[in-house]
């Protein structure tokens, strides 16, 4: 009888993941430092069309490698590069230095997945350090609200990525 209750149990919670009681926590990363939002500080984010949890820390990990793969596949494919007839050792480091750009980023997790199914997304807020200065004094600003700024620029960036297919879609704030 037990393990049809644990496979019960398993469905249950696939089938609805925000009823999964996970707590917040703080992530760090290979370049990467962030935190497991709360689902109430990301009110900024909701969209009613899609039903919200908090990701576990596996997926955040997933997340961030599928991000710095992006990045470095956008790199290797950007047409402005291949016109300023780059060596390759300098196509190399303009790569390196596009991609660590993000690292002092700190991040805010959040996931998602819409109620038309077959994707499920971890939505990453990548916070400058700039914007990280302006918080300071405000204790835990960034663990108990999703950071948005609606004026563009690279203050703040946010990635949805699709645990499912892989896409990824990179926007700065205000696009």
């Amino acid at each position: 009888m037990q393990p049809l209750v644990l496979i019960f149990y398993s469905l249950l919670l696939s089938a609805n993941p925000s009823s999964v009681a996970q707590d917040t926590c703080d992530i760090k990363g290979n370049g990467y430092t962030g935190y497991i939002m709360p689902l109430e500080g990301t009110q900024a984010k909701y969209d009613p069309a899609n039903v919200y949890y908090r990701p576990s820390v596996s997926e955040v990990v997933l997340s961030e490698k599928m991000l710095d793969s992006y990045l470095d596949i956008f790199c290797r494919l950007n047409k402005g590069w291949k016109d300023l007839s780059l060596s390759h050792s300098d196509s190399v480091r303009y790569r390196g230095l596009f991609t660590s750009y993000f690292k002092g980023y700190y991040r805010q997790y959040a996931a998602y997945i819409p109620k038309n199914g077959n994707h499920k997304f971890i939505s990453v807020c990548l916070v400058s350090p700039d914007f990280q200065d302006r918080v300071k004094d405000k204790s835990d600003f960034l663990k108990k609200y999703w950071a948005e700024i609606d004026d563009g620029g690279p203050i703040l960036f946010h990635a949805d990525i699709d645990l499912i297919t892989g896409d990824v879609f990179l926007r700065d704030n205000g696009n």
